[in-house]
């Protein structure tokens, strides 16, 4: 049997870091409980909606938006815990089993009696789990709106599942992450950060490290404690948009979620050191097709407003998506690789920043990482045309703009 090899590489810039791995053969508020009435938008803003703000006494983020597409509502709740929450030895993965324990339900609303009542109403749910936080939504008929907050309300104040539940769920999670595991471009992401990172959270993905997923079902203890830190009101918000009255859906939030009881637990996560050289591992794998390789450079950290992470999202179009210069030579020109794409990951702390190219011929794997840090290091010291980033910067506005053609694109972007 042929192998498959994956190598990874980390250097070090001025500005960024890299990490390059291969695979071969194959808005807030001003005061508790204020609320704020936000006046429209000037037209240069690309989201013109009104909205409703309020952070209730438990510290629960409300953010209402009315819409003009008819009887549709969209509600998401993002709960401020993902992987990067999870920093007790052994313990990584919880944040995603738990996105999948919520739809065991309450003793009021069990899973097969809300499923019913959701079916019924033709609710769409679900959810997933990213590196800072956990995200449920709900898409349904405006007529249904109080009894969706009722019940996601008693989900999340009175979360029950037995044991035999959590073991069993426990199993399902170790499945996903042995299918997720096949592919060669997921295996590259779990290899590069875990080289990349030496003591930052991010150093393992959402799944977990697979040892410890293995050890989840003996885990119950621990997982109660998890979930009693982070579900609690001042690490949820609700978003809810589409054909509402903003105040009476405040009203309505507030009668079902204004009581659940505000937690005390804070979770500080210590920055990573700097990384001062380059990093690099090869390893091999059966079983997966084509060569791969991934350069991955260490960004900026999310500051709403510094320009750091806009600019680099820029580089990232301009430099290494379908349309550069690199992709015409390697992929178009010279054919020396099938694919590239680049994959910048939103992150609260400073993450990375990916570019994958899977390689024709293994013996180009060197020729191709050279070719992208070369492209990083002409990034340092080129200047870009106005006209050139002033085109590219309107095309993503206005992309970006066109996606908002729906209550639940806006509640999803918000």
């Amino acid at each position: 049997m042929k192998k498959k090899y994956l190598a990874v590489v980390i250097a070090a810039s001025l500005a960024l870091s890299a990490c390059v791995a291969t695979n071969s053969d194959s808005a807030s508020d001003t005061g508790k409980g204020a609320s704020v009435q936000a006046t429209k938008n000037s037209a240069n803003k690309v989201f013109s909606q009104k909205y409703l703000f309020k952070e209730l006494s438990n510290g629960l983020r409300v953010l209402v938006v009315k819409t003009d597409y008819p009887d549709l509502v969209s509600v998401q709740i993002p709960v401020s815990v993902g992987s990067r929450d999870e920093d007790e030895v052994g313990k990584t993965g919880f944040a995603h089993f738990f996105e999948h324990m919520m739809f065991k339900g309450s003793d009021k609303y069990p899973q097969d009696v809300y499923s019913d009542l959701f079916k019924n109403a033709g609710v769409d749910n679900g959810a997933y789990t990213t590196n800072d936080y956990t995200n449920y939504h709900l898409d349904f008929s405006k007529a249904h709106l109080d009894k969706v907050l009722e019940i996601q309300a008693d989900h999340f104040k009175n979360l029950t599942y037995t044991d035999a539940q959590f073991k069993t769920e426990a199993l399902t999670v170790k499945g996903e992450y042995l299918k997720n595991n096949a592919s060669p471009v997921r295996k590259l992401l779990a290899a590069v950060r875990k080289e990349a990172f030496d003591t930052h959270t991010y150093k393992h993905t959402t799944m977990g490290f697979f040892e410890d997923v293995e050890a989840m079902p003996n885990q119950i203890a621990y997982g109660e404690k998890f979930f009693n830190q982070f579900y609690k009101p001042e690490y949820v918000s609700l978003v809810i948009v589409g054909d509402v009255d903003p105040q009476a859906t405040m009203a309505m939030v507030e009668k079902h979620w204004g009581a659940w009881k505000k937690g005390d637990f804070v979770n500080d996560i210590a920055p990573e050191p700097k990384q001062e050289t380059a990093k690099y591992v090869h390893e091999k794998f059966d079983g997966l097709p084509g060569h791969w390789l991934l350069v991955s450079y260490k960004g900026a950290d999310w500051q709403p407003k510094e320009k750091d992470r806009a600019a680099l999202d820029l580089i990232s179009e301009l430099y290494f998506s379908n349309n550069s210069a690199l992709y015409q030579e390697l992929v178009v020109d010279k054919q020396l690789a099938s694919q590239m794409f680049n994959y910048n990951p939103e992150t609260k702390d400073a993450g990375l920043r990916h570019v994958f190219i899977k390689v024709n011929e293994e013996k180009d794997l060197a020729t191709v990482s050279d070719a992208i840090n070369r492209t990083y290091a002409k990034v340092r010291t080129e200047l870009v045309s106005a006209e050139k980033l002033d085109n590219l910067k309107s095309n993503l506005k206005y992309s970006f703009v066109n996606s908002l053609d729906s209550s639940e694109s806006i509640a999803a972007t918000l």
